[in-house]
C-alpha cells in the first residue's frame, strides 16, 4: 500500500510539473538555436520550424493571460528576454507570485500545451509565402504552424506522425506532399483565376477563404519575412526572421504578407511574375481590412519590409 501511495504520488508531481495551470507561467528557452551553424540547411530547417511552431503556440496561449514566456532574444550579447523575465519576477511585478514550469524541449512544450489548440496548420516548403499564410490561420483557428517535412527528426515528424500525434486540421500542402497551389488555372478551393504567381496565389487564398469571410481580424496586420529567409539567414542578425514577433499578431488573429511595394518592378523574390502583382495583392489585403473594419478603426500593421533579404539593390 505504502508503495502504491508512493508511486501515485511521485506520478502526481511528475505531471503537475509539465502541465500549466492558472496560477503558473510556463518557461521555455529557445537560445539553444542561437548556436546552430547557419552554413547547414537541415539546422537552419529546424531553428525555423521550433521558433515558428514556438511563436504561433504562445500567440494562442497568452491571447488572454500570461501562461508562457520565451527566452530566446540575445542582441549585442544582451540577453533581452532574461532581462524582461527577472524584471517581471520581482516583488510587486506582473509575474511574482507565479510557479514557473520549464519546459526543456519542444516536444515537451507542445504536450504540455496541447489543450489550448484545435492541431496544426501544415504549410509548403517549396512555396515561402505559405509559411506566413499559416501563422494568419494559426491565430484564426488556434493551430500550431508546421512545415512539412517527412524527414526523421523533423518537427513534422516529431510531433504530428509521433509524440502528441496533433491533428493536421488545415493543409496548405495536399495530403502526399505535392504543393497545393501551382500558380496556373484557378486556385484551389476558389473561383479566382490565378494570379500566374506561386507566391500571391496563397494570398489570395487566404483572402478569399479568411478576410472575405470576416474570421480575420482588419485591425492588425503583420508585414513579416516568409520562410525565404531560409536562403540567406547570415545576411543579417539571425533574430531577421522575425518569428518571434508572430506571437502578438497571432493572438489577435492578424492577417500576414511579406509583398513588396513596389509597383513598377517584379518582386525580386518572385521575378516571373507579372510586374505589379506584389502591390496588388497588397492593396486587396488593404482594402479587405478596411471593409471589415468598416472604415470605422485603423488597421495597426506591425513589421516593415524585409530590404535585407528582398525588394532592394542591397538584397
Amino acid at each position: 500500500m505504502k508503495n502504491f501511495i508512493y508511486s501515485s504520488l511521485c506520478l502526481l508531481l511528475s505531471f503537475s510539473c509539465n502541465v500549466p495551470n492558472s496560477e503558473s507561467i510556463g518557461l521555455f528557452d529557445l537560445k539553444y538555436s542561437l548556436h546552430y551553424d547557419l552554413n547547414d540547411p537541415q539546422l537552419v530547417e529546424s531553428m525555423w520550424d521550433d521558433i515558428h511552431a514556438t511563436a504561433t503556440l504562445q500567440g494562442i496561449v497568452n491571447r488572454d493571460a500570461p501562461r508562457l514566456f520565451i527566452n530566446y532574444v540575445v542582441q549585442s550579447d544582451i540577453e533581452v528576454d532574461t532581462y524582461w523575465w527577472h524584471k517581471y519576477r520581482q516583488p510587486g511585478k506582473w509575474l511574482h507570485d507565479k510557479d514557473t514550469v520549464v519546459y526543456h524541449d519542444i516536444v515537451e512544450l507542445i504536450e504540455g500545451y496541447k489543450h489550448f489548440i484545435n492541431g496544426v496548420v501544415l504549410y509548403d516548403s517549396s512555396i515561402a509565402s505559405t509559411s506566413n499564410v499559416a501563422s494568419a490561420i494559426a491565430g484564426i483557428e488556434d493551430l500550431i504552424a508546421v512545415r512539412y517535412d517527412p524527414a526523421p527528426g523533423s518537427l513534422y515528424s516529431r510531433v504530428v506522425l509521433a509524440g502528441p500525434k496533433l491533428k493536421v486540421k488545415e493543409r496548405l500542402i495536399n495530403q502526399d506532399g505535392t504543393p497545393l497551389f501551382t500558380g496556373k488555372g484557378t486556385i484551389p478551393g476558389t473561383n479566382r483565376v490565378s494570379t500566374g504567381s506561386l507566391k500571391n496565389d496563397p494570398y489570395i487564398w487566404f483572402i478569399e477563404r479568411y478576410m472575405k469571410t470576416n474570421q480575420c481580424s482588419g485591425e492588425f496586420g503583420a508585414y513579416y519575412i516568409d520562410q525565404r529567409w531560409r536562403m540567406n539567414p547570415t545576411a543579417t542578425v539571425v533574430n531577421h526572421h522575425t518569428l518571434s514577433n508572430h506571437d502578438f499578431f497571432v493572438s489577435k488573429k492578424a492577417f500576414f504578407f511579406d509583398l513588396s511595394p513596389w509597383g513598377d518592378e517584379p518582386a525580386t523574390d518572385d521575378t516571373d511574375q507579372a510586374v505589379g502583382t506584389d502591390l496588388a495583392t497588397l492593396k486587396e489585403f488593404l482594402s479587405e481590412a478596411y471593409r471589415i473594419n468598416k472604415g470605422e478603426k485603423m488597421c495597426y500593421i506591425g513589421g516593415f519590409p524585409s530590404w535585407a533579404f528582398k525588394y532592394t539593390q542591397h538584397a
